[in-house]
């Protein structure tokens, strides 16, 4: 089937009617697909702009904390004691002792069972990539909760301070009630956030006056229209479970810290907050980003 236009013959898959009967030439494929690139290589550097200063004053206050090591340390050592985790099968691990044997062993056990079964050129670039970061645990250069093995690891030399944090992490886990039901919700959260990235970048918008079609045309122009929201909105589950993971710490370390060591705690708690929102913030910018770009190179032109 095809269509005639101001005397060229264009067919039906090539144009778009709308319902004012206004015709537009449908951007080929290959147009949407390389103006979707260049919105994704546009949007990474000015997400980034946005992300580096919230990064940059939460490492500050780590840093101040790494100083007063022991001090964190042994009242960690207690909170964990008191809190019960251990009893809830909850393991507190000092990351700096780790032997590259035993980082082997927890890359492998971490491992979601679904990459282990893709082939090795994808399951070993993943396996790679997480044994880095539990290096990077060993190091000092972050802390972590590991969910699916019930691990706390974190380096008592330059990270003890955010035990209390991974603490929290853990009661959220294993404790019934609204910290649990959102730390199931922080990775349905984060494919929501990409998809908005991608459906931004690569969906086409539509003419004016153009209808969607079907279910997943009106799902996804839905998602077009609103990618930088809906990118921030997959956010939410994480910033709130991550703040309700302090709040929890906090709690547990104020009878264990003197009032200057609990408030500056709490500072290097909100500092760290900052860089998850400030993610948020750079994940929504970005879907707005590649979506404008992508519009600007590959929209739809009237010829009729």
């Amino acid at each position: 089937m095809s269509i005639a236009i101001n005397g060229q013959v264009y067919p039906n898959n090539k144009v778009i009617v709308t319902k004012n009967n206004e015709v537009y030439k449908n951007p080929s494929t290959l147009v949407g697909v390389g103006a979707g690139l260049v919105g994704m290589t546009v949007a990474s550097p000015v997400a980034n702009l946005t992300k580096k200063p919230f990064a940059k004053m939460a490492l500050a206050e780590i840093n101040n904390l790494s100083t007063q090591g022991d001090l964190y340390k042994n009242a960690a050592a207690k909170a964990f004691e008191n809190s019960g985790l251990a009893n809830k099968g909850v393991e507190l691990i000092d990351a700096s002792k780790l032997s590259a044997e035993e980082i082997s062993k927890i890359t492998k056990e971490a491992m979601p069972k679904w990459i282990n079964k893709l082939p090795e050129k994808v399951k070993g670039p993943v396996t790679s990539m997480l044994e880095a970061q539990i290096k990077g645990l060993k190091n000092g250069n972050n802390a972590a909760f590991i969910p699916n093995l019930n691990k706390i690891l974190v380096s008592s030399e330059k990270m003890s301070g955010a035990t209390f944090h991974e603490m929290g992490h853990a009661l959220n886990k294993n404790t019934p009630g609204i910290g649990r039901v959102l730390a199931k919700l922080r990775q349905p959260g984060m494919i929501l956030a990409s998809a908005a990235v991608l459906i931004g970048a690569f969906k086409r918008k539509k003419a004016e006056g153009e209808e969607p079609k079907g279910i997943i045309d009106r799902t996804t122009t839905f998602v077009k229209n609103n990618a930088g929201k809906l990118a921030f909105a997959g956010f939410i589950p994480l910033l709130a479970e991550e703040g309700l993971a302090s709040i929890k710490g906090a709690k547990m370390a104020k009878p264990l810290l003197s009032p200057e060591a609990y408030k500056n705690l709490n500072k290097m708690h909100g500092k760290a907050f900052l860089t998850y929102l400030g993610a948020a913030v750079c994940m929504g910018l970005a879907a707005r980003t590649a979506s404008w770009v992508h519009d600007k190179l590959s929209a739809p032109k009237r010829i009729a």
